[in-house]
This record gives C-alpha cells, structure tokens and sequence, in this order.
C-alpha cells in the first residue's frame, strides 16, 4: 500500500472521501496562493515553487516536496486547475472568504466547491495522492533506499541500527488520517513509524 501511496499510483485500495480532497485542496491552494503572490505576474507559477537559499531546512524541505508533487505527471492537470481557480477568484479560500462576506450563501459555496472536488478528483487527486500529502504533513517520508554500505552494516538480525527510525506525530495522524480531534491525543507519544505501518 505505501508503495503505491510514493509513487501517486491510480490504482488505490479506496476511494478517497471528499473531506479529506477538501483539507488537501486547502493546503495546495494556501501553498499556491503565496507561490502565486511572490512571483512577478507572467512568471510561470512553476517557477515559484523553487525553495529559496536561505530557506530554513524544515521550509526548504517542504516546498521540496509539494514542487515534486505538483509538477510530477500525476497532479500537473490538478495543481494547473488550482492555479487557474487562484487566478480567477475561485480558490478555497475565496469561496470561504466570499460566504464570510456575505456574497454567496453557505448552499451556492457548497455547491461550487462540490463541482471543484469532482474536478480534483478528475485531474488525479486520489486516495494515493492525498495520503502522500497527509503522511509527509505529520513526518512519514517515503524511506531512501539503503546504500551498500547501509545493507553491509545493517544489524545481523536484519533490524535497523538506532537512530534510523523515523518518528511520526500521533496526534496529527490521528487527527489527519482518521478524523479524530487533537485534543483526545494529546497524551499520546511519538512511537517508531516502523512499528506502526508493518
């Protein structure tokens, strides 16, 4: 299944539940709209998503990451009809923006963004895609493939040696992945990703 999840595969052991195509086109069109925003106009805005030099690593390792994301051959056509909704006031958080304001009613929102979550899904927003999405959030990175010199150290039980393990945030999974609040995981601890996925 994590297979399919790094590499953005269409086939998918489930469909994806439109809430959770909302909270993604939440988080891209956020990205977008500052990418959108520092750009000078005419600029193509796949160029904006370079991180900068002097990025902190945690910001340059995220724009890293969605940059491969959404330029990669499988969400290309969704993050273009972000882009293009961005760019003509139709974006998440202008409808949101819009109902706030009193131009639309909360009924014409829904609507519209129930015709953006079709489009999503349509231009390769799946389940695979949206779980990459969710598990970098909360830490879970697809794992490099151990050198030779990794392999010839491994320990002779074939377990990792310590401090290769990735640690995820349990809480945000949890609250991510299944829908559960924060606040009845705030008691739980960080736990060995390797653990909690074999």
């Amino acid at each position: 299944m994590l297979k399919g999840i790094w590499n953005l595969s269409d086939n998918c052991l489930s469909e994806v539940e439109d809430r959770h195509v909302v909270d993604a086109i939440s988080i891209v069109d956020k990205h977008l709209c500052e990418v959108l925003n520092a750009i000078p106009a005419g600029t193509d805005w796949k160029a904006g998503l370079n991180p900068y030099d002097d990025d902190g690593e945690s910001i340059h390792t995220y724009y890293s990451f969605l940059k491969s994301f959404l330029t990669g051959t499988q969400l290309v056509a969704f993050a273009q009809k972000r882009v293009d909704a961005i760019k003509d006031g139709r974006g998440f958080h202008h409808l949101m923006q819009a109902v706030e304001n009193g131009e639309d009613t909360a009924e014409g929102m829904k609507a519209k963004l129930d015709a953006q979550i079709e489009d999503a899904k349509g231009a390769g927003l799946n389940f695979n895609a949206v779980a990459k999405l969710f598990l970098h959030d909360v830490g879970v990175v697809q794992p490099k493939a151990p050198s030779r010199r990794r392999r010839k150290n491994a320990n002779k039980d074939g377990t990792r040696s310590p401090g290769t393990h990735m640690i995820i945030n349990v809480a945000k999974f949890l609250n991510r992945c299944l829908g559960m609040p924060l606040h009845l995981c705030t008691s739980a601890s960080p736990v060995n990703a390797d653990e909690s996925f074999n």
